[in-house]
């Protein structure tokens, strides 16, 4: 697959070459651009290998496993569907989300204008910490792509479990510094490439 600028989608045009061949795409916007590549580079990972479950990954990160039964019983297992909005952009942070499966995709809502995706989300990802910890609305809408599993701890939850098991409250808190360091580390990079 080859993306071609406007620019020189009419330049070959004007040469007499047509610029909708095979393999060849128009997006409007760079982001179009990354949005599709994104989606292609899903598309050929998707069921390449069994995923392991939020479990799984999160006793390679934690140091006492024993802690994460716990922290999954705390937390309430919600089954999304294609459009199912996880939080609206200026809702108050009364929820943690924690993705298990599923693609979601945080906008930017601008009255108006047309909403700025931006970033698309596959795999274990922590979603709605900034406000969820700092007591801030909600800067962006999170929406699920395709169908998948996401757990939720509320506020009040929080506070019961920092208050009667702080050790289990203290591996969510081991989750979270690593799911924000490895989004850290990737906008780095990104930020890098862009140079």
């Amino acid at each position: 697959m080859h993306f071609l600028s406007p620019r020189a989608g009419a330049q070959l045009e004007r040469g007499g070459i047509g610029s909708d061949g095979p393999g060849l795409l128009r997006p409007d916007t760079l982001d179009h651009a990354i949005e599709l590549c994104e989606q292609k580079l899903l598309a050929a990972h998707e069921g390449a290998a069994d995923e392991p479950d939020l479990a799984q990954r999160w006793r390679a990160i934690v140091a006492n496993p024993l802690h994460i039964g716990a922290l999954l019983a705390s937390l309430q297992r919600r089954e999304v569907a294609v459009g199912d909005v996880l939080m609206r952009q200026g809702d108050e942070p009364e929820e943690l989300f924690i993705v298990e499966s599923g693609r979601f995709t945080a906008l930017l809502e601008r009255p108006g204008q047309t909403a700025v995706r931006l970033q698309t989300m596959q795999g274990v990802q922590i979603v709605g910490e900034l406000g969820f910890f700092l007591g801030t609305q909600r800067n962006a809408t999170v929406r699920a792509d395709e169908p998948g599993v996401v757990y939720s701890l509320t506020r009040a939850q929080w506070l019961d479990l920092t208050r009667l098991q702080p050790q289990v409250a203290q591996t969510l808190d081991r989750l979270v510094i690593h799911l924000l360091s490895q989004r850290v580390t990737h906008l780095t990079r990104v930020v890098q490439s862009l140079q």
